[in-house]
């Protein structure tokens, strides 16, 4: 993230920045880290509706816009606040709030404001598209830590092909640059499927010139409703490492292009500073639990989710195990959670393959893709192969 024009041309600042990226990254690790030994609730996802004004059809939660059987079912905005509020005493501290799309909820603004006075760090997951001037100026009084937005594609005709609405692109370009203009913190992400594939390199140069990340999701779960979708719309996995290959190309070129020439210098003491904390990370060893764990992640340890219906899970990829914190208190739920996690078995075949490193092997994933937590997937062995 150091290496984008923002840092490269604040004259003086671009070590210092860097430094804090890396290192706040990292402290957020060894938080994480330590909460997850004493199963505290550090990082949670709030899933606000699973409603979307776009249709993307890869997309896992994406229910139309103005279904009142969702709209009904959805959690009020003082129930989120609740449990934003409970999650607080038990020890949370980073919070996501996503869909759908969360710009669709009309309370927003009332469930926003309410979590916002608890000092919590928060993040916004959006579209971007229903962003305009006065939620800008609205977001510029109490402004989020950062906002993650989805860009999926570099033009209205790729997101007419991905999003079914060729509109949306300058709507969120136009979002984002309104919210750099008002001083928020904004990161962009792209889940590159068939039909976005060849807009990477115009995404990538758009963030570059504008100072901001672009993060890629290249792997695509199974969709919930019909699994046999993603198929149609994911890489395989010979064309995912020619991405990835192409990804590092571009970013070279970009990187030389818009950032100083002495970026490089400038981060060596944030390097030096990294190592320092890795090797602190290393002195906080799992408990024994967390060892025999079938997760790699944190996820039901000290990250949970919660959906649009109040159900609260390991992740938002997983459907078990499922505890109703409204329902039986949320200190109730969490450890109920974090206990059924611990259960969950791992996938022996996996630990014991030698090309484990190169695997993004999880229950999660294994779950969607074969039906099972301790059986090998066939796309992930041959993504990993």
């Amino acid at each position: 993230k150091s290496g984008h024009k923002r840092v490269c041309r604040t004259i003086g600042s671009e070590r210092a920045f860097a430094m804090m990226n890396t290192t706040y990254e990292l402290l957020l690790e060894k938080l994480s880290r330590q909460a997850s030994n004493k199963k505290i609730p550090l990082n949670a996802a709030f899933e606000l509706t699973p409603r979307c004004n776009l249709n993307c059809r890869m997309c896992y939660i994406h229910s139309p816009q103005k279904d009142c059987s969702f709209i009904d079912k959805e959690l009020t905005a003082q129930q989120w606040i609740k449990l934003a509020s409970d999650a607080r005493d038990a020890g949370l501290l980073n919070l996501i709030l996503t869909g759908g799309e969360i710009f669709l909820r009309e309370d927003f603004e009332n469930i926003y404001e309410g979590i916002s006075k608890m000092g919590l760090s928060i993040i916004l997951y959006t579209n971007a598209s229903l962003i305009d001037q006065e939620k800008v100026k609205w977001l510029g009084r109490m402004p989020p830590s950062s906002m993650e937005i989805t860009l999926y594609g570099a033009s209205a005709q790729t997101y007419d092909k991905v999003c079914g609405n060729a509109k949306a692109y300058k709507q969120v370009v136009g979002a984002i640059d309104m919210l750099l203009a008002e001083g928020i913190n904004i990161e962009l992400k792209t889940t590159v499927v068939e039909d976005n594939l060849d807009d990477y390199a115009e995404m990538a140069e758009f963030s570059y010139k504008r100072g901001i990340p672009l993060n890629i999701v290249d792997y695509l779960y199974p969709v919930r409703s019909s699994p046999s979708l993603s198929n149609k719309y994911r890489l395989t996995p010979g064309k995912l490492i020619d991405f990835q290959r192409r990804v590092i190309d571009t970013n070279q070129s970009l990187h030389q292009m818009y950032c100083s020439k002495d970026t490089a210098w400038d981060l060596e003491g944030s390097y030096k500073y990294r190592d320092k904390l890795l090797r602190e990370l290393d002195n906080i060893p799992p408990d024994e639990q967390r060892a025999e764990s079938a997760f790699g992640c944190n996820a039901g340890s000290s990250d949970f989710w919660i959906t649009w219906d109040g159900r609260m899970l390991p992740c938002g990829s997983m459907e078990e195990p499922v505890f109703y914190p409204l329902k039986t208190g949320f200190i109730n739920a969490w450890q109920n959670l974090t206990k059924q996690c611990s259960r969950i078995p791992a996938c022996n075949e996996c630990k014991n393959c030698n090309l484990l490193d190169y695997c993004i092997v999880c229950p999660a994933k294994l779950k969607c893709e074969t039906g099972h937590y301790d059986r090998p997937a066939p796309y992930l062995c041959e993504l990993a192969r």
